[in-house]
């Protein structure tokens, strides 16, 4: 019995990685670009991530603003991608990256294909 537990713990166990890169790697790469004076859902998710990885305290209040902007120029900087402050594709990757995927801002950030 026990041999067969452990066999269905290995299961269980390779069928949740599969999920979870599969998840990450179709996020979603129709997802609008993000930059000042953008609103929403997928502005609170670059805000939170921020948050999360930096501490620095950006309110996350979905309101894509001027405190926003530099705070995803300084993400943008330290990982060696263009700083613009403006969240497209190769950002929203880089962000999600940075916290191993998000269920839920998978669908909101924009990520390359």
């Amino acid at each position: 019995m026990k041999r067969f537990m452990m066999s269905i713990l290995a299961v269980i166990g390779a069928a949740a990685l599969t999920l979870t890169a599969t998840t990450q790697a179709e996020a979603n790469p129709h997802a609008p670009t993000l930059s000042i004076g953008s609103t929403g859902s997928g502005v609170w998710c670059v805000q939170r991530i921020l948050n999360r990885v930096y501490h620095i305290g950006l309110a996350e209040d979905s309101q894509y603003g001027q405190r926003t902007a530099d705070a995803v120029e300084v993400f943008q900087a330290r990982k060696k991608i263009s700083t613009d402050g403006i969240v497209g594709p190769i950002t929203g990757s880089y962000l999600l990256d940075a916290v191993h995927g998000d269920d839920y801002c998978d669908d909101y950030l924009p990520t390359v294909n």
